[in-house]
């Protein structure tokens, strides 16, 4: 296409290409969102703005090379032949993403060195059309146009969020559970049950070990509190698992989960078990010298509430000011609080202090990723729990880890970001850094699920 000699016509009356072209880009990057993103989805005709975006780039660039050549008739021509690279390097990415999506060897780390080359292809592509469109001008200033062509009709790209033309449908899928999935009754007598926690809560804080004077000792307490699926079980005593063994912190941890297998020997994840529990491990901690951990997963709502849930209690939703009065009210000064939910960024503003440290899954206005009844851990528990920790015992860095691996995997699986925020308290992160410095790490604990997707999916006897 670049060795052709320019005609008359396409020089002067190319506009007829550059329409058809938008309209096939257009038409891919439907088709495209449309195969990648999960079901249930929705179209959003948002998604213009990124092939709008793209196009406005494209103009600028053949604008300012054809400024630069001295031959502004050059314009159109230029932009139409970065519009035909742009749609034969997007077709062709896409064959490759579908056919490694179709034969299940798409993974994040196959999907984003193919994004790299697409960019790579697409460098060269532009610093060819530049040698063959620009003859009349030195060569080292046709590389230099079309590096920097390239430079300017992707960086942006990658700075911003556009939107895509199909997006997963979160409310819908979760109407669609509901409607299809019976909510899990506890077993027996669900008044007995009720009576059973605060002795419950009890013999767990009587196990707990006293911290050591002089020495900064961490407490973690582990809530799972949606009982109708068992991903938040499972990443509720994993997280529990992971800092008793590699973190040190055997005999200073607590779990509160709700699930119908667990009634008789773990307390439920409710706001008065959870009051209870920070009491007693304010009781055996040093309240202004010790680190507390606290770690929730569950669904979260729009309007920033932690779904509570095991039928056929009726229990409160947990907010935002329910959790930082718990923790208050215990009077505990160091904190480091994951909560690992929808919407879980709009826990920041409540609970962030100088003494805190509070991570989420996702941004105040987002969705994460990874329930479900066929799920065995979040996406998010699994990249910054089972990966980024038994990496590093530094949770600054651990986060990064985490943040970079979701966004990776959300886009290899055609999601919209959720973003997981951090907030670091300025009094916290030196005692942080120097705990976890001192501490003789663990091995890294590998993730072996309380219950198994296979079991999940047959409705099979869980494990206890």
């Amino acid at each position: 296409m670049f060795a052709l000699r320019l005609t008359a016509t396409q020089v002067l009356r190319p506009l007829a290409h550059f329409w058809w072209l938008l309209a096939l880009t257009v038409a891919l990057s439907v088709a495209s969102d449309f195969w990648f993103v999960q079901a249930p989805s929705v179209f959003a005709a948002e998604g213009l703005q990124r092939d709008a975006f793209s196009v406005l780039l494209v103009l600028l660039f053949a604008t300012l090379a054809a400024q630069a050549a001295g031959q502004r008739v050059l314009t159109w021509p230029i932009a139409i032949h970065l519009m035909a690279i742009g749609l034969i390097v997007s077709a062709i990415s896409m064959g490759v993403y579908v056919a490694l999506d179709i034969n299940q060897w798409l993974n994040p780390q196959r999907a984003q060195v193919w994004y790299w080359t697409s960019v790579g292809w697409w460098t060269i592509a532009t610093i060819a059309a530049c040698h063959a469109l620009l003859a009349n001008i030195k060569a080292w200033r046709r590389w230099l146009i079309g590096i920097g062509g390239a430079l300017l009709t992707t960086a942006p790209l990658m700075q911003l969020e556009l939107a895509r033309y199909w997006v997963f449908d979160y409310e819908s899928a979760m109407a669609d559970r509901a409607e299809e999935a019976a909510p899990r009754r506890i077993p027996g007598s669900a008044e007995k049950v009720w009576a059973m926690q605060p002795a419950l809560v009890d013999h767990d804080l009587s196990r707990l070990r006293p911290g050591i004077p002089g020495v900064v000792d961490a407490y973690l307490l582990s809530l799972g509190a949606d009982g109708n699926e068992d991903v938040f079980r499972n990443e509720a005593e994993y997280v529990d698992q992971l800092l008793r063994q590699r973190f040190r912190m055997n005999g200073r941890t607590l779990r509160l989960v709700n699930h119908p297998d667990t009634t008789a020997v773990t307390p439920l994840a409710t706001l008065t078990n959870v009051r209870r529990a920070l009491s007693g491990i304010a009781a055996k901690m040093d309240r202004d010298e010790d680190l507390l951990f606290v770690f929730a997963t569950t669904h979260g709502t729009e309007d920033h509430r932690l779904y509570v849930d095991l039928d056929p209690l009726p229990l409160d939703w947990i907010t935002p000011t329910d959790l930082r009065e718990a923790i208050d009210e215990a009077g505990i000064t160091w904190r480091v609080l994951v909560v690992s939910a929808c919407y879980s960024g709009g826990f920041v503003d409540a609970l962030k202090s100088p003494t805190t440290l509070v991570i989420t899954a996702a941004r105040h206005d987002r969705t994460s990723f990874g329930c479900g009844a066929d799920s065995e851990i979040t996406y998010f528990g699994r990249a910054f729990f089972v990966e980024a920790l038994n990496q590093t015992p530094d949770w600054l860095a651990a986060f990064e880890l985490a943040k970079d691996a979701v966004a990776v995997r959300e886009k290899a699986d055609g999601f919209d970001p959720s973003e997981p925020q951090i907030a670091v308290g300025a009094l916290l992160e030196p005692r942080l850094r120097s705990w976890s410095q001192a501490l003789e790490v663990g091995k890294p604990v590998a993730f072996v699920p309380a219950v198994p997707k296979a079991c999940a999916k047959a409705n099979c006897e869980r494990q206890r």
